[in-house]
């Protein structure tokens, strides 16, 4: 018998299933649900690959296809002035301080670093949430999944025919900053991606991908 998730559409495992009480767990989503709905009472898929959310594509080439997605949010209304005020003080504080009175002091710039590490990683989500993209790829046996800025960004190289499955999966974020949600390409080389996508363009990744898998193992 196959159940899937409902939420993240990922095929629960036998020890996450409970027949006798007529329950099934996710524990990516940390979810229970009532296993009689999961089987008698699914509806059927209504995802429509042509139809995509705004900010998301998909579209055929001539070995392979291409699916992507803004990372575009609202959060970014957020981040942007929050890393301006938060690097502005913090790096100014520390180096411009030793600039305006021409004098270094080593100590005290080392005591910066942290600051520059942080001020890189909050820009890069403040502009990753105003202009950024991830694409998959994929052009005969060769795929790649793309998240950046233009040509600037990260890329992972991946086969697409040692790709077993593509599911969502729930985790921590670290630091007591609660969970997010990605994309995870499941095979010989485990990839994830599309942590920043908003939940509608993450699923129609998902459901986009999953049905191009399908198609290839029909073939």
């Amino acid at each position: 018998m196959e159940v899937r998730c409902p939420k993240c559409d990922r095929l629960l495992d036998s020890d996450e299933i409970n027949i006798g009480a007529d329950t099934a767990f996710c524990k990516d989503c940390d979810e229970a649900y009532k296993l009689s709905d999961l089987i008698h009472d699914r509806k059927p898929d209504s995802f429509e690959l042509e139809d995509p959310p705004d900010g998301a594509w998909f579209g055929l080439t001539a070995d392979g296809f291409i699916v992507g997605a803004r990372t575009r949010s609202k959060t970014g209304c957020f981040i942007v002035p929050f890393t301006i005020v938060w690097s502005g003080f913090s790096l100014g504080g520390i180096y411009g301080m030793q600039i305006a009175s021409g004098e270094f002091n080593i100590l005290i710039s080392i005591f910066g670093i942290p600051f520059i590490i942080g001020s890189v990683i909050l820009w890069s989500m403040a502009l990753m949430s105003i202009w950024g993209i991830t694409v998959v790829k994929v052009e005969g046996a060769l795929g790649r999944v793309f998240s950046g800025i233009g040509s600037l960004g990260m890329k992972k190289a991946f086969y697409w025919s040692e790709v077993d499955d593509i599911r969502e999966e729930q985790y921590s974020s670290g630091n007591n900053s609660g969970y997010r949600r990605r994309l995870v390409l499941e095979g010989k080389k485990r990839i994830t991606f599309g942590t920043m996508l908003n939940d509608e363009r993450r699923y129609y990744m998902l459901k986009a991908l999953k049905k191009m898998l399908a198609e290839r193992d029909n073939r």
